[in-house]
């Protein structure tokens, strides 16, 4: 199982869940990655040989480039037939299929503009923002409009020029804010 996590504690209370989940297993083999580059890696092989099981989940989440991340392999029966090579093998492609069904979600820096501007400007400017990329929400109808457009950060520019051409200035900047948006990647 895969799940986003973060912290160690919020890793430790999944880890906890699954075992309560999948009582009688041999093993419960988990592992983690936190921080924005991965600062702190863990893993237990739980009783398997040296290596054989955290390892190769660590590696997994390296190589999916993953971090805020908590894998937990459960197996029930024996792996003395695979020897360390499968056993190693068996581990990565369980931790795998886990990350594929759990899917990933990509953040991704946005941009949240709030303006002010006067119904005669607005269909078109809602139309030229949402062709240009721009998510409009919370739109407040009173004596002017008031609204809010989130977009990549890197179309923040493009956008600030967009909305002052279309509305010939007449538009007002009422904040700014930068977020971090997830979105699933499958």
């Amino acid at each position: 199982m895969a799940r986003a996590v973060l912290s160690r504690e919020e890793a430790d209370t999944f880890f906890a869940r699954v075992r309560a989940e999948y009582k009688g297993a041999t093993h419960y083999v988990p592992a983690f990655a936190l921080g924005d580059k991965r600062e702190l890696l863990w893993a237990s092989d739980d009783g398997e040989p040296q290596g054989t099981a955290g390892a190769p989940i660590l590696a997994l989440l390296e190589a999916f480039d993953l971090t805020y991340a908590a894998i937990m392999v459960v197996r029930y029966f024996g792996g003395v037939k695979l020897g360390t090579g499968g056993l190693t093998r068996a581990y990565a492609e369980t931790a795998k299929r886990a990350v594929l069904a759990a899917g990933v979600a990509g953040v991704h820096e946005a941009a949240a503009l709030r303006y002010e501007t006067d119904y005669t400007y607005f269909d078109r400017l809602k139309n030229a923002l949402e062709n240009a990329g721009g998510e409009l929400s919370d739109a407040s109808y009173t004596e002017k409009i008031r609204f809010s457009v989130t977009l990549p950060i890197e179309e923040d520019e493009h956008i600030r020029r967009l909305v002052a051409s279309v509305t010939a200035g007449g538009a007002n900047l009422l904040e700014e804010k930068k977020l971090d948006i997830k979105r699933r990647m499958d």
